[in-house]
């Protein structure tokens, strides 16, 4: 069993984050990066022929925030100097599968749901209920950018005759939003994430709230849904909840044409000072922004494609 002893208290639940660097100087410049984010201290070690920069993020209700941010300084750093993606790697403890969940709680977002952790029993009232149990993957419900997300396909159905005939979900987490779109009427949704452990999760969490039937999870990103892997290679809805340049990757290999014309593309997981940069590559591929919501530093955009394309 791990416990690790950190500022006086015994936490038994962390994720383990670490990258291999190719000079100590650099290792040095990395572990300084994300000290910031890392209650216990950074460590590099020596692990020939790389510097191995690691550390731990408690598992708790601010989880979700930490990684994003710490991605976030990273992706700053590698347009500079050549360093890889963190790992990130769940530490297991005996009491992992139910001590973790004392950090999450039943919320309402938006006009119509309530995220539930799938464990509780709890009455939503009139909303609708979506039961979710993200295991170590993201989608909670407790970050801003998935509520914003939510809060922007609501308002996306509110402005439609009839939900969509599908939606596409790239980097669908617990597959939280699938799930709440199903539940709000979507028949096809297909889901995809790069993490095996997302799609599992995504798929677990479709079962259990009883729309397995129209959700599809697999593995993989823009280019194997363009090249016409999964069912569903473009939809008229398509949303993406990840940080800014992953969004710009995601433009670069492909993700306008996922979208149907005339179709809507809602984005998230931009900080505030990244957001015109989104809207410039929008802007650039046809679609006009037709709705803005914001969360602390936070935001979402919701865009429509125009049916005259640029490439």
């Amino acid at each position: 069993m791990y416990l690790l002893f950190v500022d006086g208290v015994v936490t038994e639940n962390w994720i383990k984050v670490s990258l291999n660097i190719k000079s100590a100087e650099l290792a040095e410049t990395v572990a300084s990066l994300i000290a910031d984010f890392i209650p216990g201290g950074v460590v590099i070690e020596n692990t020939t022929p790389f510097f191995c920069v690691s550390g731990y993020l408690p598992v708790d209700e601010r989880l979700e925030e930490q990684k994003l941010l710490l991605q976030e300084a990273l992706c700053r750093l590698r347009q500079r100097q050549p360093i890889p993606e963190p790992a990130f790697e769940k530490i297991e403890t005996e009491n992992w599968a139910t001590s973790w969940q004392k950090h999450y709680h039943p919320y309402p977002v938006g006009e119509s749901l309530y995220i539930i952790p799938a464990w509780m029993d709890f009455s939503p009232g009139d909303r609708i209920p979506v039961y979710i149990d993200p295991q170590a993957t993201f989608g909670s419900g407790s970050h801003p950018t998935t509520q914003l997300t939510l809060e922007l396909l609501e308002e996306y159905l509110k402005d439609v005759d009839s939900p969509p005939d599908s939606m596409l979900d790239l980097g669908c987490g617990s597959g939280i939003l699938a799930v709440a779109m199903a539940k709000l009427g979507v028949k096809n949704i297909l889901g995809v994430d790069i993490d095996q452990e997302a799609v599992d999760a995504a798929s677990a969490n479709a079962a259990s709230n009883g729309v397995a039937g129209q959700i599809s999870v697999g593995l993989g990103s823009v280019p194997e849904v363009l090249a016409g892997t999964y069912a569903l290679s473009h939809s008229p809805l398509v949303c993406a909840n990840m940080i800014a340049h992953i969004l710009r990757q995601l433009f670069e290999q492909g993700l306008s044409e996922t979208v149907t014309p005339s179709g809507t593309l809602i984005l998230s997981g931009m900080l505030e000072y990244q957001a015109p940069a989104i809207c410039a590559e929008l802007e650039k591929r046809n679609f006009v922004v037709v709705s803005r919501r914001q969360s602390e530093e936070w935001v979402a955009l919701r865009a429509e494609r125009s049916t005259a394309q640029n490439g």
